[in-house]
């Protein structure tokens, strides 16, 4: 079976709609506050008014509305580049079913499987999910091996998305406050840590701004060096 580029190029295409989709968001919100602050009394200045008092009773007097919505952005930012680099590995991985090494199967799901298509997915998932809790060379390591792509090209880029993806974790699991799991994953990364415990690590616009193209930059990458490994002559392709 031999691979289709098209299928490689389509996690990456579904990348670029999500930075797309970011940025414009992103203005999105932005006028809607500047809208809402010029016009108080209208539908729309009451609900951020209200939306505004919520935060800032929660979340303390320097709560803006526009932050919480880059900051749910930025989650979702993470998960869809989480999401490119699953889905290109089990690109790789149906025609090269051998790199995912070893999986036991209970019985039950190699008689319930309609096909062995199923079963390379569930060992591709299996693999792709125990990769994310490596420490960020190890799980560098193990993309880079599944894709068979030349690591050294990524490791400039990748501490940032370990950075990134430390942080969307605060987010989703204490309130995005800095705790000892953040400083050593970012600290593994070879990055300084530049919040103190308890500190609020809440992400901004310029920064979620600045990991999106960097996480489009790192997607084209891996994706341009996985084109050049399997199809060299559709590498050209990935702009």
């Amino acid at each position: 079976m031999r691979m289709n580029p098209k299928n490689v190029l389509l996690p990456y295409l579904r990348q670029l709609k999500s930075a797309h989709r970011f940025s414009s968001a992103s203005l999105y919100f932005a006028a809607s506050e500047i809208a809402a602050q010029s016009n108080p009394d209208s539908f729309l200045g009451k609900e951020h008014s209200e939306l505004e008092a919520l935060l800032k009773k929660e979340d303390g007097p320097d709560a803006e509305v526009v932050s919480y919505f880059v900051a749910q952005l930025f989650v979702g930012r993470i998960a869809s580049f989480e999401v490119f680099l699953q889905d290109t590995i089990y690109e790789v991985v149906k025609v090269h079913p051998k790199k995912v090494g070893k999986v036991k199967f209970d019985l039950s799901d190699i008689l319930d499987a309609p096909g062995v298509p199923e079963l390379v997915q569930h060992a591709a998932d299996f693999t792709i999910n125990r990769l994310m809790y490596l420490k960020p060379l190890e799980y560098l390591a193990g993309v880079c091996d599944l894709l068979s792509i030349d690591a050294t090209r990524l490791v400039s880029d990748w501490p940032l998305f370990v950075e990134a993806k430390a942080r969307r974790d605060l987010g989703m699991h204490n309130d995005w406050r800095c705790n000892s799991i953040y400083e050593r994953k970012v600290k593994e990364a070879g990055l300084e840590c530049a919040f103190r415990a308890g500190e609020s690590t809440a992400p901004r616009k310029e920064y979620v701004t600045n990991v999106g193209h960097s996480l489009t930059k790192l997607a084209e990458l891996i994706t341009r060096m996985t084109m050049e490994k399997h199809w060299p002559e559709y590498a050209s392709a990935v702009k």
